[in-house]
This record gives structure tokens, C-alpha cells and sequence, in this order.
């Protein structure tokens, strides 16, 4: 299963940071070692449904804080 966001050429480091896991753990659920907790699923569904643009706000914001 994929989780990165391919369409917007996301890295790890951005869903990651978004869903306030860490990169390993986006690694470890691509590779399917591990799964995602009811919680981060959901932020998932929401965060690929994204734009683009709402992504980079969201980083945005996140760094701002």
C-alpha cells in the first residue's frame, strides 16, 4: 500500500510532517511492516485529498510553529 501522495510528488518528509509521524513510519507503512492507527488513516484519507497548494500551506504553517 502506498501512502505518499505520488500525484503531488510528495516526499516523506512532507506527509510525515503533516500527519506528525515519522518518516520511518511512513516508510515502515509503504513496506508494509507496520499500519497506521484508526487516527492517522483518517488525517491520511484527508490529506490526499489535498491540493497542492493546500499541502505547502499546511507545511507552512506547521514551520511557523
Amino acid at each position: 500500500m502506498t501512502f505518499r501522495l505520488k500525484k503531488k510528488k510528495a516526499k516523506v518528509a512532507q506527509p510525515a510532517l503533516i500527519l506528525q509521524v515519522s518518516t520511518q513510519t511512513v516508510y515502515n507503512w509503504e513496506a508494509g511492516s507496520s499500519w497506521p492507527s484508526q487516527e492517522q488513516l483518517t488525517k491520511l484519507a484527508i490529506l490526499k485529498k489535498m491540493g497542492k497548494r493546500k499541502v505547502q500551506a499546511t507545511l507552512k504553517q506547521l514551520a511557523d510553529h
